[in-house]
């Protein structure tokens, strides 16, 4: 393993990697627009100690759910709005060559998404963008207002072309995420889920959605939208509905990774799908009444694993061997799992008896000390074998 080391990152809010030894920086500050964040993208190039802000002149706003469902990280994609022309631009930018390309724009008054709607982009390929709009209405009972309205297009760059999309599914359930798999498959859950502001005990059983969750091919995607075909062709993982409910889902290492909860009871299953065997492992847990009693998936050196945080302990459980194979004691704090790297802070006695803090790299499963200093945490990531260590 070799190691960076990054200091005096904390002004960064989010940090993520584009390839080796380049990574994306993101910082949010306060916009002129209520509830709108201001979005400064900087590329960090490590090796060669750069660093450069992303089009410092344009206005960028987090104010759109974007995700590309490209593996590759060759591009950033971001909203920008121009207040004159009331416009909105979502921009290509290919940070290698440092070049920007409009994928997709519209004219709408920016109020429109202060509350009454929300905009979604799903960049297919590089030709293709699914744009879904997400509609306020109040429950059938006049009590809620939620956004349970759906309409969806595909944008053609190539043709310049919309495409209406009349999916029965897409358009009564919506698309809640949307993230890549491998290089030609995605995962897409519909459905929004009743979890969140307990749903369940607000709306009617006839107006809730059904939760889905899909392997989709990406080209047959894209062929089934421009074709405006209603039953596209999508590989079904799971399904929930009313009394059960999918919070969300995610992906880590090769496995798919989501929650089913039943509202009644209580119980949450948590599930590893392992894409290239096709296979599926789970585990119960019980009492899940808010979301930080939900279980906490973690991939070890591609083998799932459920953090417990205990009041004196932290354990990890296999989920194959159904043991704890790892525990720490609460001096001890885990902040990340990256493959093999466990990230952790503990309390270290100097010389004349005084507590330091020392930030820790252990390699599974001898637990050996990588590196061990004297600092705070920030962040880590890992890419290509090489970890990045963003310490205080």
């Amino acid at each position: 393993m070799n190691l960076r080391l990054i200091k005096n990152a904390g002004n960064t809010a989010w940090n993520e990697m584009l390839a080796r030894d380049v990574i994306l920086e993101t910082t949010y500050e306060n916009s002129r627009y209520p509830e709108i964040r201001q979005v400064r993208y900087f590329i960090y190039n490590v090796a060669e100690n750069e660093r450069y802000e992303v089009m410092p002149k344009t206005r960028k706003l987090d104010i759109f759910k974007i995700r590309d469902t490209n593996l590759e990280r060759k591009y950033l994609y971001f909203t920008q709005y121009i207040p004159r022309e009331d416009l909105f631009q979502i921009v290509r930018f290919e940070w290698q060559m440092q070049k920007s390309t409009v994928i997709y724009e519209f004219e709408e008054a920016i109020d429109n998404f202060f509350y009454e709607k929300k905009l979604s982009v799903f960049v297919l390929n590089e030709n293709n963008v699914l744009l879904q709009t997400e509609h306020l209405r109040r429950n059938m009972s006049d009590n809620y207002e939620g956004y349970f309205d759906f309409s969806l297009t595909l944008y053609n760059r190539t043709e310049e072309k919309n495409y209406q999309v009349i999916d029965d599914n897409l358009i009564r359930n919506g698309i809640t995420e949307l993230l890549p798999v491998t290089d030609t498959m995605c995962v897409i859950k519909t459905g929004y889920s009743l979890f969140e502001d307990h749903l369940y005990e607000i709306l009617d059983k006839m107006e809730v959605s059904v939760e889905s969750v899909y392997l989709v091919n990406i080209q047959q995607l894209v062929s089934d939208l421009i074709l405006e075909q209603n039953g596209i062709v999508m590989d079904s993982l799971d399904q929930a509905y009313y009394r059960q409910t999918i919070p969300y889902i995610k992906t880590d290492d090769d496995y798919i990774i989501y929650s089913k909860i039943d509202n009644e009871t209580n119980e949450e299953n948590l599930n590893f799908y392992h894409v290239p065997s096709k296979r599926i492992i789970s585990c119960i847990n019980r009492g899940v009444v808010a979301p930080e009693r939900m279980a906490k998936p973690v991939i070890i050196k591609h083998k799932p694993y459920i953090r417990l945080d205990r009041t004196r302990k932290t354990d990890f459980l296999n989920l194959y061997t159904k043991q704890v194979e790892l525990s720490f004691p609460a001096e001890q704090t885990v902040h990340q799992v990256l493959e093999d790297l466990f990230i952790i802070s503990e309390s270290k006695r100097g010389l004349f008896g005084k507590e330091k803090q020392y930030l820790c790299v252990y390699k599974y499963p001898a637990m050996t000390i990588l590196h061990s200093e004297k600092c705070g945490y920030e962040n880590a990531l890992m890419k290509d074998e090489i970890l990045y260590l963003f310490i205080s």
